[in-house]
């Protein structure tokens, strides 16, 4: 059976333009591991742009990481929302760069709203919650190369968002 129960609210079309990221800011979320693969991924995707959502003591050095990889128009670090659900809904992808986990749920909310995931396969929780080329992409643990890929091939390709998505 599905693992990812129905939260209600409203699912994402999948057509606005927005790939999200959401957790504390700090080093376990690995925002700063997310930066540069956005980065690499930014130039060849002008249209789109990348809504970090959460709050913490780090979003002045992330800030300035942005603004250092050339990425500061694309790149939002957005705070904390007591409507999350809602802002998944109003995104296209979510993507999860953490360095640990134990049971992700913020990933979970991501599913439930309808989005296709791509992740680090950071111990622990992605991998089992992700099924590969099914409702989503698990990346080497690290590998921001393979992240931006993986992001870019949802980006570029509307109708398999819907179909990870479904």
């Amino acid at each position: 059976p599905n693992g990812v129960p129905e939260l209600g609210g409203r699912r994402a079309a999948l057509d606005n333009k927005t790939v999200v990221a959401a957790g504390r800011i700090g080093p376990q979320k690995g925002f700063d591991r997310l930066l540069p693969a956005w980065a690499k991924v930014a130039p060849g995707h002008p249209d789109w742009e990348l809504k970090i959502w959460g709050g913490g003591k780090g979003i002045g050095k992330l800030r300035r990481q942005a603004e250092e990889l050339g990425i500061a128009d694309s790149a939002h670090l957005m705070g904390f929302t007591d409507q999350l659900h809602e802002e998944l809904a109003d995104s296209a992808l979510y993507v999860m760069s953490s360095r640990k986990e134990g049971f992700p749920m913020v990933l979970l909310e991501a599913m439930s709203a309808g989005l296709p995931v791509v992740s680090f396969d950071c111990p622990t929780g992605p991998r089992d919650i992700i099924r590969e080329g099914v409702d989503g992409y698990v990346v080497p643990d690290g590998d921001g190369d393979a992240l931006a890929q993986a992001m870019s091939r949802l980006m570029d390709d509307a109708e398999l968002r819907k179909a990870f998505g479904a």
